[in-house]
């Protein structure tokens, strides 16, 4: 890449390099005589490598205390089981960490809670967690998003910070659907068909924390249940598989994999709602297979067929 011309034969040329260059360099110089014709060898340099400063202090959003990926600006949960872990990296070198006796972690401005622990380098937000504040101590919300601020106390003096995340918007890990071609969550809401095109449908996005720890490789079928009207839940049918990521139930009495019963499909003035449960391909010590759930949606819906 062409960076500039040096006049004369023994003068330099300076190249501004910031932290956004970070990257290892080769700079290469060729001679042009007196009528512009260039030499046809190059003269190279050692590599260069600019390595940006540390940061001061860094901090990660991640989906539970066992994850060990960032969440990427979107967490998908189970309702029933909310959390996030909030984790930092802090440079001695640049910050005074030796008087900080406590970090206090704030969301969206509100005072979420405090590690109780000055060599501590998270908070996880969960309903388990006593130093949570009492007001968040249900866990992130469902459909809300956050952004959090850190402070490193420091009695008698100024506390450090705040220092600012990124935000995460927290998502239901299963949602129901108009149909299998949709994405928007219907659940506390409402879905209207024609009489000819009934269908509801579920979707899910499972991850480790929503599947105690296994990954999706140990999940061989998944099974879905449905209240209706608010009664106890019970079988609608299954996916055959582990790889699916949804269900869809329509008017079909051929389809194998729903159940008998509810072949007609979704009733008009019913309410349903779906759960998901994840059938493992491991066994517990009383020899049983291991069955992760049930998974929610938020809620019902109210289903309408119109003529």
């Amino acid at each position: 890449k062409f960076s500039g011309n040096i006049p004369g034969a023994s003068t330099e040329i300076t190249l501004n390099l910031d932290a956004q260059d970070e990257g290892s360099y080769v700079f290469y110089m060729r001679g042009v005589n007196l009528v512009g014709d260039a030499s046809e060898k190059f003269a190279s340099s050692n590599a260069l490598m600019v390595i940006p400063p540390p940061v001061p202090f860094k901090i990660g959003i991640y989906d539970d205390v066992f994850s060990t990926v960032e969440s990427g600006g979107f967490d998908y949960d189970d309702v029933n089981n909310r959390s996030l872990s909030i984790r930092w990296e802090a440079d001695p070198g640049q910050l005074p960490l030796d008087e900080v006796v406590d970090w206090h972690v704030y969301a969206n401005g509100s005072y979420l809670g405090r590690t109780g622990n000055a060599n501590a380098t998270r908070l996880n937000w969960s309903k388990t967690n006593s130093l949570i504040h009492p007001s968040f101590r249900g866990g992130p919300a469902i459909y809300n998003q956050y952004q959090f601020s850190i402070f490193g106390i420091r009695p008698g003096k100024t506390n450090l910070g705040p220092f600012q995340s990124g935000a995460v918007t927290m998502l239901p890990a299963v949602i129901a659907t108009d149909d299998a071609s949709s994405f928007d969550d219907l659940s506390n809401g409402e879905d209207i068909d024609s009489s000819d095109n009934a269908a509801l449908a579920v979707r899910w996005k499972l991850d480790a924390s929503s599947l105690a720890g296994f990954g999706p490789e140990a999940i061989v079928n998944f099974h879905v249940y449905l209240e209706v009207n608010g009664q106890p839940r019970t079988f609608l049918g299954q996916t055959g598989n582990g790889i699916a990521e949804s269900f869809e139930w329509t008017r079909d009495e051929n389809n194998r994999f729903v159940k008998r019963t509810f072949r007609n499909g979704p009733q008009n003035g019913n309410s349903y709602k779906f759960a998901i449960y994840a059938l493992t391909s491991e066994v517990n010590a009383a020899g049983k297979q291991i069955v992760i759930g049930p998974l929610e949606c938020a809620g019902a819906v109210a289903y309408t067929l119109q003529p």
